[in-house]
C-alpha cells in the first residue's frame, strides 16, 4: 500500500485516508468509532501534521470521538504509539534516579534488562556520609561494559566504584581512574546474568576488595555530593545466534537475487 503524503492533494484511496482527511480508531473493545469512519482505522492516541511547506494545518483533523489536534502541536509526520512499540527504553538509552534504601546489594535499584545490540544508562543519585548506593543491571548475552561516574570533583568530592557479580563476587574497583577523582571501570566478556554496581565515598573499601570481596557498607567515609554514573553495554550475540543470523542474511540475499 502506497501511503499519501501529508500536504498533497487529498487522496481518495479507502486504505489510508478519506477525501476529507477524517481520520478514524477502534475503542477499547475493538469496536468501530462510527459510521462516518468506516474507511480507514487506526489504534491512535497522539497524532500530528505539518504540511510539505513545514507550516501548520489548517484543515481540521478529526478522529471519530477524539478531539481536534491543535495546530500548536502539529509536527512533521501522522505519529502513532505503535511505532514506539518497537523500541524498548532499556536497550535505546534510559535514565534512573536513585531511591533510597538502597544500601545493601539485597536492596539494590533495579536500572534494567539489556539484549543485543546493547544500550546504556544514566543513573543519578547522591551519597552522604555513611552512605553507599547499589545498582543491579541484568544482561541477556555476553557484554562489554563501560562504567563512569561524574561529579562536582572540585570541592574535593571522592568516590569509590565496585562492580559485583551475583554471587558476591568482587570484579572491579576503582577510585578516580577517570578525570580528577572520578572512578571508571571497563570490563569486558562479562557472562549473560545480574550483576551489581556499588557506589560510595573515599574511606569505604578499596582495591584490596576485589581480593577479599568486601562490599561497600558505607561505612568509613565522610563524602556528600551528588553524582551521575554512566553505564554502556556492548553485547556480543551467542555463536547460535550469530549462526542464525548469518542464515538470515543468506535467505535475504537470495530472495534479492
Amino acid at each position: 500500500m502506497k501511503m499519501p503524503r501529508l500536504g498533497q492533494k487529498t487522496t481518495k484511496s479507502r486504505d489510508f485516508i478519506c477525501d476529507r482527511v477524517r481520520l478514524c480508531r477502534l475503542d477499547r473493545l475493538g469496536v468501530w468509532g462510527g459510521a462516518a469512519c468506516a474507511e480507514f482505522a487506526v489504534n491512535l492516541e497522539t497524532y500530528w501534521a505539518l504540511d510539505r511547506l513545514g507550516a501548520s494545518f489548517t484543515r481540521d483533523i478529526v478522529s471519530c470521538n477524539t478531539p481536534s489536534v491543535r495546530r500548536a502541536d502539529m509536527k512533521y509526520a501522522l505519529i502513532t504509539t505503535a511505532i514506539a512499540a518497537f523500541s524498548t527504553a532499556a536497550s535505546a538509552g534510559a535514565f534512573f534516579n536513585e531511591v533510597e534504601d538502597n544500601n545493601t546489594i539485597a536492596m539494590a535499584n533495579d536500572v534494567g534488562t539489556f539484549d543485543i545490540p546493547g544500550g546504556s544508562v544514566a543513573i543519578d543519585g547522591t551519597i552522604g556520609s555513611g552512605d553507599v548506593d547499589w545498582f543491579s543491571f541484568t544482561l541477556n548475552n555476553t557484554a562489554s561494559l563501560s562504567f563512569f561516574a561524574g561529579f562536582a570533583s572540585s570541592g574535593g568530592a571522592d568516590g569509590i566504584m565496585q562492580v559485583v557479580s551475583s554471587t558476591g563476587d568482587v570484579l572491579a574497583f576503582d577510585d578516580d581512574s577517570g578525570v580528577g577523582f572520578m572512578p571508571a571501570i571497563q570490563l569486558e566478556n562479562l557472562n549473560a546474568g545480574t550483576y551489581y554496581i556499588g557506589f560510595s565515598g573515599f574511606g569505604d573499601v578499596d582495591d584490596s576488595s576485589v581480593l577479599s570481596d568486601e562490599l561497600a557498607d558505607g561505612l568509613g567515609h565522610q563524602e556528600d555530593f551528588g553524582y551521575k554514573i554512566s553505564v554502556g553495554f556492548t553485547i556480543v550475540p551467542a555463536p547460535g545466534a550469530m549462526a542464525l543470523m548469518g542464515m538470515g542474511g543468506i535467505l535475504i540475499t537470495r530472495r534479492r537475487r
